[in-house]
């Protein structure tokens, strides 16, 4: 005996099968209707044909409202340039082609003869095709303790949150509990390859630049960050941060190496806290981040060494500090 659609039999279904021709998600209809989302899915074969019809009736005569509208104010504009060029009036005929060009584009844009823009189709690019590959292939290995394979939906919530945090520090930053203010998810969010930061003390400079080496650790393979000041205690400082940081995280990546002046990654990454010094800092090289704290009283032969080690990766420099003014 063939199973009976939940959604048919539900006391509001002529309300739900509106809702869908009419283009609700299935998320919202399952959260106020109290259904499953796979049936209100295998129900969309159920949907009077009548009211699919009836909805495509509708849209289309939206759509010949709209081009109706536009072909009155063509045909106005066309008035005023045929008005202007029969009175000289040259600035009057000129703003009428402005106005018929863009109506014009308008109307091309409406029928999908030009597009607002040129967008990329990321998903048929090779490099998100492998990416996906790996990703589908990994979802694979990935089973819960009773063996089954996790639920798709979310599965899917946890990689789409996962690419939020990759793509944007400051989603990152909220994910290990850290709400930044504005000045820093700029500091979070900028990609340029030095960085000064004059701050007051006990402003965050320390932990948002912390952070911002995590995110580059976690989310940039065999990245080698290093984290330098004047006195070696200074720089365990800023490393405790980034520990912190990264016990702050739900689900942390393994640990190679972890002792108190170093962390080395599941994925490579390395983070290594130093006291400013040319003997400290030879031997690295393909450097991807250098913290620099307390940089008004690091003396600038430092600065001049450690500068040819980020050329290979065209690594970072931030340097920070508070007023160290004579």
């Amino acid at each position: 005996m063939a199973r009976q659609c939940t959604v048919c039999a539900h006391a509001d279904a002529d309300k739900i099968n509106a809702e869908l021709v009419g283009g609700a998600t299935l998320d919202a209809l399952s959260k106020a209707y109290g259904l499953n989302m796979a049936a209100l899915h295998r129900h969309k074969k159920h949907i009077p044909a009548q009211l699919v019809k009836a909805q495509d009736a509708q849209e289309v005569a939206a759509a010949d409202n709209l081009m109706g509208r536009i072909a009155s104010l063509n045909t106005k504009a066309e008035d005023v340039y045929r008005q202007a060029i029969k009175a000289e009036n040259l600035t009057a005929a000129i703003a009428a082609v402005r106005e018929l060009r863009g109506i014009t584009e308008l109307y091309a844009k409406i029928t999908g003869e030009l597009q607002a823009q040129t967008v990329n189709n990321i998903i048929i690019m090779p490099e998100w095709v492998t990416l996906r590959n790996a990703i589908l292939y990994a979802w694979s290995r990935t089973r819960r303790r009773d063996g089954q394979l996790l639920k798709p939906l979310g599965g899917l919530r946890v990689i789409h949150k996962d690419l939020q945090r990759a793509l944007d520090p400051v989603e990152f930053s909220r994910y290990i509990g850290i709400e930044p203010d504005e000045w820093q998810a700029e500091v979070l969010r900028y990609e340029g390859k030095r960085l000064l930061l004059n701050c007051s003390r006990q402003s965050g400079k320390s932990t948002t630049t912390s952070t911002k080496a995590l995110h580059t650790g976690i989310y940039r393979p065999k990245s080698l960050i290093l984290l330098v000041s004047p006195s070696l205690r200074q720089s365990q400082e800023l490393f405790r941060k980034v520990k912190d940081g990264y016990e702050a995280m739900e689900a942390r990546p393994g640990l190679l190496e972890d002792n108190r002046l170093s962390m080395v990654l599941a994925n490579g990454s390395r983070i290594v806290s130093l006291p400013s010094g040319q003997s400290t800092v030879r031997g690295f090289s393909g450097v991807t981040m250098i913290l620099e704290d307390e940089a008004s009283q690091v003396k600038d032969d430092f600065y001049y060494a450690v500068l040819p080690m980020l050329i290979i990766n065209n690594g970072t420099f931030i340097a920070m500090t508070t007023p160290y003014g004579k």
